[in-house]
């Protein structure tokens, strides 16, 4: 096999008509691009059949025809927006398009053949190479943001979509990568989260000042004999720690945004945390009956107030949509290496489009859901990241009209040494134990 190709001197493919209508020069100049194309794009060509000397012979115009298709895909590659990066199984990469040199400030002829993470210096904060590629070969694919740098060593925010190229037989020839560049839309999420954290802060000692007070004024009253404005004081207290919560939310939120979630483990009694749990839920409602199903044995080394709340989170929103009277359940359970908590009801249930998103930030489900049962969305990725910060992880199984059961787990030992966020910072790992047919 020849070298790679350098560089493809062609602007965006003509129409069919003209690339056929111009005479003898013009089929020159296909047939040089086809040269300088075909080399560059075969990792795509496990699409093509391998018997192209016997096509030629039975049938030229079969050829032609599969010359201008091989010369058609490779020029929508080119005038893609996005940065397309083939490479093989080895990570070296074999095609580099214009959006690419772009973005990344490096020719073709630099990075044909050569591997591809020291090009790129791929990292994430919450995916191991071993993740990405385990979904790669069981669903062929893999989207998540990575970090990258340019030839220039500037660093830039990407959202990266992996595919696996096949042969016809299944097995994986190399991977197909479409980058976009966000490192704009993350340096305004950035500030945007950097203005709420600030505001979120500012709010607090004067709304912790009103809570004091309304509840001054409330023992007062009681201790008075004074019933007349008990009704109203009880009403401010209750709305004061609605505030008071969606401001916690909101530092919460930023915290996870900036990596600064910290947790203060201890060995914690997870039957003595549910019971107490569930006994301060109950007094919130009387229509429901909160059931305590199971128990643990050992204790899991964790954050007792962040799991609480973690807690507290998903029994209260069980209690919100049920609206029926009936009975939550909260189960305990332990395995082997891990111990999995679970809060079931049988309210309203989510749609099943809805469930791969709802642990996402400020998620909502749209529809009659949404202006029935209002909220911001926190509650559940706050939930969500504060188990993931703990080794573990959550789930929820649900079906529309039959209730849901949100379920998370925690490991009973810790997975090596340092913060979780700090794992996967090697995006790559040359895959040479992976059997590439799946």
């Amino acid at each position: 096999m020849s070298d790679p190709p350098s560089r493809h001197q062609q602007a965006l493919p003509q129409s069919r008509s003209q690339n056929t209508s111009t005479g003898e020069d013009s089929r020159q100049g296909l047939d040089q691009r086809l040269a300088q194309t075909e080399e560059e794009i075969y990792p795509l060509a496990a699409v093509v059949p391998s018997s192209d000397d016997a096509i030629v012979d039975r049938d030229i115009t079969q050829r032609k025809q599969l010359e201008e298709q091989l010369l058609f895909h490779a020029n929508i590659a080119q005038s893609i927006s996005d940065a397309v990066i083939a490479t093989d199984m080895q990570y070296c990469i074999l095609s580099w398009n214009d959006a690419a040199e772009r973005l990344y400030g490096w020719k073709r002829e630099e990075v044909l053949g050569k591997y591809s993470p020291d090009i790129l210096a791929t990292s994430s904060p919450h995916t191991s190479s071993s993740d990405w590629l385990a979904h790669i070969f069981t669903e062929g694919f893999w989207k998540g943001e990575v970090s990258q740098k340019r030839k220039d060593g500037t660093s830039l925010s990407i959202f990266a979509s992996v595919s696996a190229v096949k042969d016809f037989s299944g097995s994986i020839l190399g991977f197909v990568t479409v980058n976009r560049d966000i490192t704009e839309r993350k340096a305004l999420e950035k500030r945007k989260d950097d203005f709420i954290s600030m505001a979120s802060h500012e709010l607090k000692t004067p709304v912790t000042s009103i809570a004091a007070f309304a509840e001054l004024l409330q023992l007062l009253c009681e201790q008075e004999g004074d019933a007349k404005y008990l009704p109203y004081l009880s009403q401010m207290n209750t709305q004061v720690a609605r505030l008071t919560r969606l401001i916690n939310d909101v530092l919460d939120l930023s915290k996870i945004q900036a990596g600064k979630l910290a947790l203060q483990k201890t060995f914690v009694d997870l039957n003595a945390l549910v019971k107490e749990t569930v006994e301060t839920l109950q007094l919130t409602t009387k229509k429901h009956q909160l059931l305590v199903v199971g128990a643990v044995n050992t204790q899991v080394w964790a954050d007792q107030d962040r799991i609480g709340q973690v807690l507290t989170n998903l029994i209260a929103n069980a209690i919100r949509y049920t609206p029926e009277p009936g009975n939550i359940l909260v189960n305990l359970s332990e395995e082997e290496n891990a111990v999995t908590l679970s809060v079931q009801d049988f309210g309203i249930g989510i749609p099943c489009e809805h469930q791969a998103k709802i642990f996402e930030r400020y998620y909502r489900v749209g529809g009659k859901m949404e202006n029935t049962f209002p909220g911001l969305g926190m509650g559940l990725y706050i939930s969500h990241e504060i188990i993931q910060n703990h080794g573990g992880c959550m789930w929820v199984d649900s079906a529309t009209g039959k209730g849901s059961t949100f379920s998370f787990s925690l490991p009973l030992k810790e997975k090596g040494s340092g913060n979780p966020g700090e794992r996967g910072n090697q995006f790559y790992e040359r895959p040479e134990q992976i059997d590439p047919r799946r």
